[in-house]
């Protein structure tokens, strides 16, 4: 019986038994969770191919939320595909483009 503790090596748990748990967890913080506005800029990097059967406009629904400048960048691969390569290897070239681009303005800006 799970008394609270964790055991000693998670790993010897079922991993359908973890999988539930998480569920439960996430299914608690998003009754909790209440977003706010947002006045910065932002960038989403969305995955172009979707889960079929997503209702989502193009801003996964953060449009609302976000008052400052709002970019939507595509990435190819699915949404469950694009942390590994070779897509992430692209994730990562465009969030690098973007935070050079913010450093040289933010260096300009000190001048």
């Amino acid at each position: 019986s799970m008394t609270g503790k964790r055991p000693a090596d998670l790993s010897q748990l079922p991993k359908l038994y973890i999988f539930e748990a998480l569920r439960m967890e996430h299914g608690k913080a998003l009754r909790k969770y209440s977003p706010r506005p947002y006045a910065g800029d932002v960038i989403l990097f969305r995955a172009s191919k979707q889960l079929s059967g997503l209702i989502a406009d193009e801003y996964l629904g953060w449009k609302s939320l976000l008052k400052g400048s709002f970019e939507v960048r595509e990435v190819p691969g699915h949404q469950q595909n694009l942390m590994l390569e070779p897509n992430v290897r692209r994730l990562a070239r465009e969030i690098d483009a973007r935070l050079k681009a913010a450093q040289q303005r933010l260096g300009a800006g000190a001048r």
